[in-house]
């Protein structure tokens, strides 16, 4: 039986947008129903290095995104649970600083509807040859090009997890054939066929689009490499949804350059003045999107709380927590 309140402790990252930002006013909306919980709870808010520092020092839960991993163990000894506010989180591995009687869960699906929509998007441009077409535009060409409808195309998805499993959904309203890619092939119903990423090679020349939806561990890096764009069918596109390296990034140049793809859509986390963002950005038949296009304005923060809030009761009860993280899988 627990004895005492736990003492959570939300980090925000000094000038963070206002989408990502936890405010007691936000998360008290999702406990106000959860009566039972708040008697439970010592609830902190803070930013910057001192905040963290002071904050988490007795703190039993903490709820951040980036935040300093060295020494964590140290600086807060009675630390239980780490309940990150994004789907990602490459940026904290490898997790070798995680204390081993520490829990770290992530906060997967909280893009659902504007990924469904993003995809959507990215699937039909590729169908009709936009990057092409923006290329063109670029270099004062006007061209006339026909395609096939869309319905009845096959799309691969590298990697069936909660993005992976939103992208199946989306190609299958467009009417258009899945096949799935997953470490292991392990039965799926959101796509019409599942194979294990050992098998990608061999189903790669069967897609018209292949959809990157993996998450970013020291498994995947490259994933998408030249070996796996040289198995592609001639006029494939390529929609990336991951953290940039598990698509080569150098191999795609190449390609582009002799034109194999119909056209890519790549979304990007880095910075805009990055050699990686500026490379993409000045390649031909690639429209290269911002990562905030995936976030929705109005329901990220509150999607994501409610995951925390959640997990928060299952914490408190004992219970499994949801989206929990594998350290030896990275995700």
């Amino acid at each position: 039986m627990r004895s005492g309140k736990a003492k959570v402790y939300i980090d925000n990252p000094p000038g963070i947008s206002p989408i990502f930002e936890i405010t007691e006013s936000a998360l008290m909306r999702h406990l106000v129903e959860k009566t039972q919980l708040l008697g439970k709870l010592e609830i902190v808010f803070g930013s910057g290095a001192d905040g963290f520092k002071e904050g988490i020092r007795n703190a039993e839960i903490l709820v951040g995104w980036n935040f300093p991993t060295a020494s964590l163990a140290h600086m807060a000894p009675r630390l239980r649970w780490i309940q990150l506010i994004s789907s990602g989180l490459d940026h904290l591995l490898p997790l070798n600083w995680l204390p081993i009687d520490v829990l770290l869960t992530r906060a997967s699906g909280t893009h659902r509807q504007r990924t469904d929509e993003f995809v959507t998007l990215s699937l039909l441009m590729l169908n009709n040859q936009i990057p092409k077409i923006v290329t063109n535009k670029k270099s004062g060409r006007f061209e006339d090009h026909y395609v096939d409808n869309i319905k009845g195309k096959t799309t691969l998805v590298l990697g069936v997890g909660a993005v992976g499993s939103i992208v199946a959904a989306s190609a299958r309203k467009l009417r258009m054939k899945t096949i799935g890619i997953r470490a292991r092939d392990i039965p799926s119903d959101v796509v019409d066929e599942v194979y294990s990423v050992n098998q990608l090679r061999d189903h790669l020349p069967r897609a018209d689009f292949v959809v990157v939806a993996t998450p970013k561990t020291s498994r995947t890096i490259r994933l998408l490499g030249r070996a796996e764009m040289d198995c592609m069918k001639p006029g494939a596109g390529i929609v990336n949804l991951s953290r940039l390296g598990v698509v080569d990034e150098i191999a795609l140049m190449d390609y582009l350059g002799k034109e194999c793809f119909s056209g890519v859509v790549f979304d990007s986390t880095e910075a805009a003045a990055s050699p990686s963002t500026i490379r993409l950005a000045n390649a031909n038949n690639l429209i290269l999107t911002p990562h905030s296009l995936n976030n929705d304005r109005e329901h990220f923060r509150q999607n994501m709380l409610k995951i925390f809030v959640e997990n928060l009761e299952r914490y408190l009860l004992g219970k499994a927590l949801v989206d929990l993280v594998d350290p030896l899988r990275e995700y």
